[in-house]
């Protein structure tokens, strides 16, 4: 949430430091205020709790003099340090229980309350565990019963620190027997060093022995202190407890659900929705309101943002040293540069080649001093030369696999390991400085998530580090899907150079503005991101390339008339046609190349009768005979135009023989369709898209450019029975096809740029929310033996001679002409279905 840049509660977020030292000043005009500053910044040194303590003060500023017991804990420490600095007016809080000046580091309810109080409250009276009165509890024994003051174990009763330590030896003995007893007494001495813990830890040894053996994440903190010295003293018995909910072998330093766990566990148990993206993270700070923000959402808040002190820019500030804001750039760590050698600020400080910024601008391209060729620099040798990255990469043999590969990394023992070895090491996995997560970081300490979200806010946010409301949707699109895959895609310097051409750009983002743009493929990726995930509308993308072609080549024609006419014949002719087409149903890639072809022939016929002096208007039939006769294959390409300007009168009345395909005669033999039918069926090692795809043609002679297009919503399940709508009908789908289809529907999309895992095609593309094209099917399909054409005839020509044409259409979507035309090639008679159907019919009605 953006607050108003005039509020008390955004000043607040901007500078506390500034807005705690007016109201500390209000109350004490003595001080001076950089000494007030000061003390601020010494007792509250993280900025979230400076803000905290900030917005408390802006609420009630009494709270400095009223001796009130509330507001955060800073207040009591700065109230503290104000009299320790001889201030005059301000009272320290008092205990809402008993009234007395103390720390009050624990909460009732709103109201702030001391120690002894807080441990009265909470303890309260409880039955005794040798007595059974209800008193005070004064004592917990090892299995955390509650005894009184009377019933206490005396330390006589207990016996001495001696006889517990010896207790505890004798124990440990029985599980490790070659350690030697002074080597576990020491052990115990230095892990358990107060007697009530001796006392305690050697009856829960005594009641659970096997807590050394596993199970100390069910023990106390001093038992796994007790484990952790025994090991370290080459205890073999001895188990290292593991985390009872990750598994991992770590420290166990907290409590979840009354087990010891570790701390990631820990946290993971404490995330929160983001008030901001949604996302349940952990919590990185919190709004005005006290909603939580994730460290993602806390990131682009304005309030991080500020002018850095050392350069001077807008920037987001990183630290504050002594007060001082620094962003990530001048605030890098000073180490040995790698490269030159001196002590600067350096990238990359906590691996094993820290680049300072002057050497990383000087990493360009040079001759290589080994190989002589131009290449990027990838170090420099003891003279200064530079060495390209094939001569500067080491090649030797991994520690791992014992392969002779090019070193990427070392072991801390400095042994070589290869690429793919190390990315299965466990150091190849820390802990990301922005959330906290663990796993491979992308660069500078960050987890694939943070680096793309500093990534995005460095490309698209203005000079006051927030994103622009017109790149809104932009950000939100690069934000979405599998952040690694965004990664990859934005280092690419095409989509770096697209993207700041956009956010350099003062227009909105629209369709038109991504038309201007180049590459064209990684505009194409851009474009269908940013539509899946609704920053753009839906437009046909077919359409579109066929209108941009159109006005490039248009451009190429020389002569006005001939360019009017195309454009005439290009607009009224097709482009009318096919937006209609397009409003109900997106154009297939050879509807338009059947219009390009069509339109580059009407160009070569208006350049040829140029040539011979000659114009579409004063040509004759002879003319145009002649030019079918040079060029036969022109023939279906260009009838269409040559009648259109007959009849629009841009030429006298000329024909042009129509084109007659030769029917598709191929076919496959019917116990091959059969046998790749039952291969599909049941052979599992061919992928599930495939398997579908190839049944679709094999037993509904389904083309692919149909096929492709297949929604999930057109696949229902009632009645125990599932359908699959082709045509007007839906079609019942017969066992095992109907598993496979329905296995096929439920499968996530996996697109790593997809707005969510949601199918939007049966078929899914490489594109964000675009489908399989039709040519790459037809590769996958003939890699199985499958050849759509004849298949499909064969399988059309078997439902012709079954079923009437009008089934035919209906069912299977096939136009009624075609499958008319399929009826009449088979020469079928359905006088018995018709009579069966009747049958039927009237078997319904009695």
């Amino acid at each position: 949430m953006t607050l108003p840049k005039d509020s008390a509660i955004s000043r607040c977020d901007a500078d506390p430091v500034a807005v705690i030292a007016d109201i500390v000043l209000a109350a004490e005009l003595a001080i001076e205020r950089t000494k007030v500053e000061s003390l601020v910044r010494d007792v509250v040194a993280r900025r979230h709790q400076q803000r905290e303590l900030a917005r408390a003060l802006t609420a009630a500023p009494d709270l400095l003099t009223s001796a009130r017991p509330e507001g955060p804990m800073s207040v009591q420490r700065l109230i503290q340090a104000l009299l320790n600095h001889d201030a005059q007016r301000v009272v320290l809080p008092r205990c809402a229980r008993c009234d007395n000046a103390r720390l009050l580091s624990l909460l009732d309810g709103e109201k702030r309350i001391c120690e002894p109080c807080f441990t009265r409250a909470k303890v309260g009276r409880q039955p005794c565990a040798n007595c059974g009165l209800s008193r005070s509890v004064i004592y917990r024994d090892h299995l955390d019963r509650p005894w009184c003051w009377s019933c206490r174990p005396s330390p006589q009763k207990q016996g001495s620190a001696e006889e517990a330590i010896r207790a505890i030896v004798e124990i440990v003995s029985g599980i490790e027997p070659d350690l030697a007893r002074e080597t576990v007494a020491e052990a115990v001495r230095e892990s358990i060093p107060q007697l009530p813990q001796l006392h305690r830890t050697a009856g829960a040894l005594r009641d659970t022995p096997d807590l050394l053996t596993g199970r100390g994440a069910h023990g106390s903190p001093r038992i796994l202190a007790l484990i952790d010295a025994l090991l370290a003293r080459g205890a073999t018995s001895v188990v290292a407890p593991p985390c009872p909910n990750c598994g991992n072998v770590t420290k166990l330093g907290t409590v979840l659900n009354g087990l010891r766990c570790c701390r990631r566990c820990y946290e993971a148990s404490r995330k929160k929705p983001c008030s901001g993206c949604g996302h349940v993270r952990e919590v990185s700070s919190r709004t005005a309101e006290g909603l939580p923000l994730c460290s993602a959402c806390s990131a682009r808040q304005p309030f991080q943002y500020g002018e850095c002190s050392a350069c001077g820019q807008h920037k987001k500030i990183t630290t504050r040293a002594k007060g001082t804001p620094l962003c990530q750039a001048c605030s890098l760590p000073v180490v040995t540069c790698s490269l030159c050698k001196k002590a600067k600020p350096c990238y990359f400080a906590d691996t094993e080649a820290p680049r300072c910024p002057g050497c990383t601008r000087k990493l360009a391209a040079e001759a290589c001093s080994r190989c002589g060729r131009v290449r990027t620099v990838r170090t420099r040798s003891a003279d200064g030369s530079a060495i390209c990255n094939p001569c500067g990469t080491l090649r030797e043999t991994c520690r791992d696999c014992g392969n002779i590969r090019n070193v990427a990394t070392r072991t801390p023992d400095g042994d070589p390991l290869c690429g793919r070895c190390y990315e299965k090491t466990p150091f190849a996995f820390r802990d990301c400085t922005e959330c906290g997560s663990h796993g491979r970081l992308f660069h500078h300490g960050l987890c694939n998530s943070c680096a793309r979200t500093a990534m995005v806010q460095d490309l698209l946010a203005d000079t006051d580090g927030v994103v622009p409301t017109r790149l809104a949707g932009l950000s939100a699109a690069l934000l979405g899907g599998d952040p690694l895959a965004t990664l990859n895609w934005i280092m690419r310097p095409s989509s770096l150079a697209m993207i700041a051409t956009l956010a350099d750009s003062r227009a909105p983002l629209t369709h038109e503005a991504l038309d201007g743009l180049q590459p064209l493929l990684a505009v194409r990726h851009l474009r269908a991101t940013l539509v899946a995930h609704g920053a753009l509308p839906e437009r046909d993308e077919q359409l579109a390339n066929l209108e941009r072609w159109l006005a490039k080549t248009l451009t190429k024609i020389n002569n006005p008339e001939d360019r009017r006419l195309v454009r005439s014949f290009a607009t009224w002719h097709h482009l009318r046609r096919l937006r209609r087409q397009s409003a109900t149903a997106p154009l297939t890639y050879a509807q338009t190349t059947q219009v390009r072809r069509e339109i580059s022939t009407t160009i070569s016929l208006l350049a040829w009768l140029a040539e011979r002096d000659n114009t579409l208007g004063t040509c004759t039939q002879g003319h145009i005979d002649e030019w079918l006769d040079s060029d036969r294959a022109a023939r279906p390409f260009g009838r269409n135009f040559i009648l259109w300007a007959a009849k629009n009168r841009h030429c006298g009345p000329l024909k042009v023989p129509a084109h007659s395909p030769k029917p598709a005669a191929t076919f496959i033999d019917q116990d091959d369709r059969w046998q790749l039918i039952r291969r599909l069926l049941h052979d599992d090692g061919i992928d599930l898209p495939d398997r579908v795809a190839g049944l679709l043609v094999l037993l509904f002679a389904q083309p692919l450019t149909h096929i492709v297009r297949i929604t999930p919503n057109e696949i229902t399940v009632s009645d125990a029975k599932v359908t699959l709508t082709l045509g007007s009908k839906p079609l019942e789908l017969p066992p095992p096809v109907d598993e496979l289809m329905l296995r096929l529907r439920d499968l996530p999309d996996l697109n790593p740029r997809s707005a969510d895992d949601t199918r939007q095609w049966l078929f899914p593309g490489g594109l964000p929310g675009t489908p399989l094209g039709a040519p790459q099917l037809m590769r996958r399909l003939r890699v199985l033996g499958i050849q759509a054409r004849p298949t499909r005839n064969t399988t059309l020509r078997e439902f012709a001679s079954e079923l009437p044409s009008v089934v035919l259409s209906k069912l299977l979507g096939v136009h009624i002409n075609t499958a008319t035309r399929w009826s009449r090639t088979t020469s079928a008679n359905h006088a018995e279905y018709a009579a069966d159907l009747s049958r039927r019919k009237a078997f319904r009605k009695s």
